[in-house]
């Protein structure tokens, strides 16, 4: 199963992933999904899930009780192996304590935490409203709740960004020795903020980015 999540509470200038910073429309949204996931139930009888992930947007941005209420819906309608791998993504600037917490007591045992640079200056330039304290922070108390199944993001090929410096945004991530890291290179989508200021924003050039890569 994968499930989207669309609120954030700002929307990154790279990201053209559909979301909305409405945070009001989310209890209307969760009763419109168990509603979508109902129809779904007797065509899916048959099957069982093992694996679930929560995406968006920022599924991070819901509350205990949300988190716990989409979890039940899910639970309700689908058959959910003892062993699925149940991943959700979070933003370190909403995962607080408690956040996790319900995450934990929902079963999710895989947590993907959306770091992108280990620069502030960097994370500025994409918009992202934490710092990477903020992820240290997350990232450690995911760990003490003893979640053992944690996937950091990352980006290269970003305004600002040196082969220097993600070689340290990389070096730090991995002295935490998560499970998984994803890497992306940054693609400039048409209608998001970065699109229309393409002309001004310093990127590394095509030479770098391909070093980056590699």
């Amino acid at each position: 199963l994968y499930i989207h999540i669309p609120f954030c509470e700002r929307k990154c200038a790279y990201c053209d992933f559909y979301s909305v910073s409405d945070n009001a429309l989310i209890d209307t949204y969760l009763k419109a999904l168990d509603k979508h996931m109902e129809g779904y139930k007797s065509s899916a009888n048959s099957y069982e899930v093992d694996t679930i992930y929560i995406g968006g947007g920022t599924p991070s941005s819901l509350t205990p009780s949300q988190i716990k209420k989409l979890f039940g819906s899910i639970r309700n309608h689908f058959c959910i192996s003892k062993e699925a791998e149940i991943t959700v993504e979070v933003n370190p600037h909403s995962a607080s304590k408690k956040i996790l917490k319900a995450l934990k007591q929902c079963k999710v045992n895989r947590l993907s935490i959306g770091l992108q640079s280990a620069d502030d200056s960097e994370l500025s330039s994409l918009s992202r409203l934490h710092t990477f304290e903020d992820f240290i922070d997350t990232y450690n108390t995911a760990r003490k709740l003893k979640f053992s199944n944690i996937s950091v993001d990352l980006m290269f090929g970003i305004p600002n960004q040196t082969i220097s410096s993600l070689n340290n945004t990389l070096e730090k991530v991995i002295d935490l020795s998560p499970e998984h890291i994803s890497l992306y290179g940054l693609k400039i989508e048409n209608g998001t903020p970065f699109a229309e200021q393409k002309d001004s924003l310093n990127l590394p050039d095509e030479d770098t980015e391909s070093i980056m890569y590699l």
